[in-house]
């Protein structure tokens, strides 16, 4: 089989996985190859000087079909005797479960340790003659969380027992939002529990988890955090070592999360020294030894895709040193990435490793073209700024696709670090190969890498605190994605493009932001956020954007934020308060507060959580963007907003309505609890939404006998209503199919 048609069957299996994203079948991506394949067969007369066969075509809509249904296949599902077919009835329930552990713990941003637990039985006490199966046999994959406290000593291969409750993952419940369900079953794992004790057993005493924490103690025992944390990082990457989450922030704000993940760079660290020192043994010596220190990263790193894809293409260098050929890169990274897909196609959605590939490609294929471009600099700078600029080039429409949000000083801030971040990444590899024979020499060598670290963070801090660090465009639709990425590969395809780089650099910047201004200039759109602390409004009226209300600072920080950043959203033309701060915490405004300009705030009469806002006051109307807002009552707190045609009435308070003089409103948004009818009859809507976490029964009943559209937020996920779609919700387990307004 000639190169090129290897190469055809590994993109058509590469789009083939892509697809499962799309919503088309496999048998329209096959037939879809079939069609392409036609005008192809006519252009390739003229590209490839010959033709390719019918059955070439044939193979390549095979392997357009197969890669679909390779992913189905994969797919995991809990079996019979899976922990999750347990949920349902021991939900909240007290219990024990045996398993052995294994991973390293995790922190996550609520200060829990996680790991996860290999399932080997259940004790239920007095519930086992509920359950059909007996739970001693219980088996399978549980996503586990701890105090930080009992779970700092926990390591993999230890038998334990843990006490806690067990529950469901949760689907994503906002638009764009983290679907916690589907990242479980990615991992094989469909329960969790939290976790209040733990007894530990029997483990083993040593292994590669030994390593990664001789490493993380000698480079943190001297160092100042979180310099020790981020110098370990270099080396296994942030996935196994416990970052600060804000200096995590702080990365992605200005376009360095690279840096703290393990990749291709640490690869050819280790393969350049491995060669150097190996350069006078026999081939398949330096072979051996080369595959051994490969090997050896990727456990200590814990098999992520993106170093698996790194780690590969190494062993590739490897072989062509031994069979004495020159490495085609392009041909290995297409080789590479199609091999993991084939043992793992799951790891097709995996961001990191997105980001891997299309980085590698970038730097293969673009940084060549971009050296005589700045042939007025010297070799050395022009390779260190090539690198960058080819690397963000590649990425950013996936970033732009992904998060919608792109950081005007990323270029900058990767040119001015990469020096320190190649200084850094050479001397944390050698110091961790010197932590391992001898820690405390370790430690001490460490303190040679503060001074680069400590300008690093200094850099990096300084960038995400500028004005505008991050611009919010909005998420990128696929097609636009598929087509910057489309005049990326002419530009590579076609060299004597390349002289109209500018040209093409124009349209892209005119793809990326003239839909988004249009958008955003036309829509009319209000967003009942999905949040358990606080009920929380998004308001977009023709590119003004008002929030009602901001939850807690980690709903603010995971939940409100990336959706208006998703949104397009850079400002707040006005916000509105119904909730009290808690002083005993930060409040969810002051996070915004940091990241949003609010042109105008508003607090309703004895709510103080909004800084430097003004009270609304009653009975009279306040301009907010284009629409208005009143508030109706002191006790308990009544807002009513007009945006566009509707009127909503917000009840922040108790549902008790007597004496309440309130005209008819389109929609009411209430905590859930009873409604009287004859309010709802003074009311008239015709949508109610429930934000709390129960609703009630019979005023549910009731709204829907009066022809009520009902929406619950924890059962139906975020409600949405735009003037062109009507309402509809996240998770479509509510009256979703209502009519415009």
């Amino acid at each position: 089989m000639q190169v090129t048609t290897s190469i055809w069957i590994c993109l058509a299996y590469i789009l083939g996985l892509v697809a499962t994203g799309l919503p088309i079948g496999p048998l329209c991506l096959s037939g879809g190859f079939g069609v392409i394949g036609l005008g192809l067969e006519y252009v390739s007369r003229r590209w490839w000087r010959g033709r390719f066969p019918m059955w070439f075509w044939a193979i390549v809509g095979t392997a357009a079909l197969v890669a679909p249904l390779h992913y189905q296949w994969r797919l995991p599902q809990p079996g019979s005797q899976d922990v999750s077919r347990f949920v349902e009835v021991l939900r909240s329930a007290q219990i024990t479960v045996q398993g052995t552990v294994e991973s390293m713990p995790r922190l996550t941003r609520s200060d829990q340790m996680q790991l996860w637990l290999k399932v080997e039985g259940l004790d239920v006490g007095t519930l086992a003659p509920r359950l059909t199966t007996p739970p001693e046999q219980a088996r399978g994959r549980l996503y586990v969380t701890l105090p930080q406290a009992i779970g700092a000593d926990v390591h993999p291969g230890l038998k334990v027992k843990i006490t806690g409750t067990l529950y469901a993952p949760d689907a994503a419940k906002n638009p764009n939002g983290f679907d916690f369900q589907q990242f479980l079953q990615v991992e094989n794992s469909f329960a969790g529990m939290r976790g209040e004790t733990l007894e530990m057993g029997s483990g083993p005493t040593w292994g590669l988890w030994q390593i990664q924490r001789r490493i993380l103690r000698a480079q943190a025992a001297k160092l100042p955090a979180p310099e020790g944390a981020l110098v370990s990082a270099m080396v296994l990457g942030g996935r196994v070592v416990d970052l600060p989450f804000n200096l995590k922030d702080q990365f992605a704000r200005v376009g360095l999360s690279h840096a703290l993940a393990a990749s291709g760079f640490q690869v050819s660290l280790i393969l350049a020294i491995v060669l150097s020192l190996t350069k006078r043994l026999p081939k398949w010596s330096q072979f051996t030894i080369g595959t051994i220190a490969l090997l050896l990263f990727l456990g200590l790193t814990g098999l992520q895709p993106s170093v698996c894809r790194a780690v590969v293409m190494g062993m590739a260098v490897l072989v062509a040193g031994v069979v004495e050929r020159r490495v085609d890169t392009i041909g290995s990274l297409l080789f590479a990435t199609t091999l993991l897909l084939v043992i793992n196609p799951l790891w097709i959605g995996d961001l990191g490793f997105q980001f891997s590939v299309l980085a590698t490609l970038g730097l293969v294929v673009t940084v060549p073209w971009l050296m005589p471009v700045l042939t007025w600099l010297p070799t050395g700078i022009a390779s260190a700024m090539a690198v960058p600029i080819a690397a963000f080039i590649w990425t950013l429409p996936l970033q732009l696709q992904t998060f919608g949000v792109i950081s005007p000083y990323s270029l900058l801030v990767n040119l001015m670090t990469t020096p320190l971040i190649v200084v850094i990444s050479l001397g944390a590899v050698a110091n961790a190969l010197i932590a391992v024979v001898w820690p405390v020499a370790g430690s001490w060598t460490s303190l040679l890498l503060h001074y680069p670290v400590a300008w690093l963070l200094a850099i990096v801090e300084f960038a995400s605190r500028l004005p505008g660090s991050a611009v919010a465009i909005g998420a990128l639709p696929l097609a636009l994605m598929l087509l910057l990425y489309g005049l990326l590969v002419g530009l590579w395809w076609r060299p004597d493009w390349r002289r109209y780089g500018w040209a093409v650099g124009l349209a892209g910047a005119t793809i990326v932001w003239l839909p988004a201004l249009f958008w955003q200039n036309a829509l009319i759109q209000v967003t009942a956020l999905a949040t358990s602390d606080q009920p929380v409004l998004v308001v977009q009226d023709h590119g003004r954007s008002g929030l009602v209300n901001s939850g807690k600072s980690r709903t603010a920080a995971l939940t409100v934020l990336p959706f208006l950043q998703q949104q397009g959203v850079n400002r707040l033309d006005w916000a509105i308060a119904l909730a009290k701060a808690n002083p005993e915490e930060p409040s969810g405004w002051e996070v915004l507060a940091d990241r949003l300009p609010i042109a105008h705030a508003h607090h309703l009469a004895q709510v103080a959580a909004l800084p430097r806002s003004q009270p609304l006051a009653l009975a009279r109307s306040v301009p907010l963007g284009r629409g208005s807002g009143e508030q109706l009552s002191e006790s308990p707190d009544v807002l009513s907003l007009r945006v566009g045609k509707l009127r909503w009435l917000l009840l922040a308070g108790s549902p008790g309505r007597e004496g309440l003089a309130a005209s008819a409103h389109q929609v009411i948004w209430w905590s859930g609890g009873k409604l009287r009818e004859s309010f709802v009859g003074q009311i008239q809507p015709q949508v109610a939404i429930a934000y709390g976490r129960k609703l009630d029964q019979w005023t549910e009943a009731m709204l829907k006998r009066r022809g009520v559209q009902v929406f619950w937020l924890a059962r139906d996920g975020a409600v949405q209503w735009s003037s062109g779609q009507g309402w509809r919700s996240t998770l479509a387990g509510g009256d979703a199919s209502g009519a415009l307004l």
